[in-house]
């Protein structure tokens, strides 16, 4: 476990990326039904969880933050998922988890063009922005 201090707000603590397990698979639902920052924003429901994460729950790992789940990174397809519970947000976990997280070399983050944190949060973890453009996002690759 390690003692980070968190960014802009007083947040410090014992944060650790930890497997996923079923404990954690509902939190993550329920995270990425409320983000709106999603490229494919689709409500999840429980079974459509359940059987998702049947598949690639060892594609994920869950943040814990003072013993909270407070975000969740995953990579399936080489396509990176991460979210981060609001309460949270703009304190550094989103750069823990992309930091910490072991991605493929050929992983693409898709970031909604008018999303400037999650632009600056790619850009501040070593991630360069890909040749590729979609109408709505920009790829960007984890430079591996």
């Amino acid at each position: 476990m390690e003692k980070v201090k968190l960014e802009t707000e007083s947040v410090s603590g014992n944060i650790k990326l930890i497997n996923c397990s079923i404990k954690y698979w509902d939190f993550i639902r329920k995270l990425r039904n409320k983000n709106i920052g999603f490229v494919q924003q689709v409500k999840i429901t429980h079974y459509q969880q359940i059987l998702y994460m049947k598949n690639h729950n060892k594609d994920y790992k869950v943040c814990i933050l003072n013993n909270i789940p407070v975000g969740f990174i995953g990579e399936v397809d080489f396509d990176l998922r991460l979210a981060v519970h609001e309460r949270y947000q703009n304190k550094g976990v989103a750069k823990y988890m992309l930091k910490n997280f072991k991605t493929k070399k050929h992983t693409i983050g898709k970031v909604k063009k008018d999303n400037i944190h999650s632009k600056s949060l790619f850009i501040s973890c070593g991630w360069k922005l890909s040749d590729k453009i979609g109408d709505n996002y920009y790829y960007y690759e984890n430079g591996k």
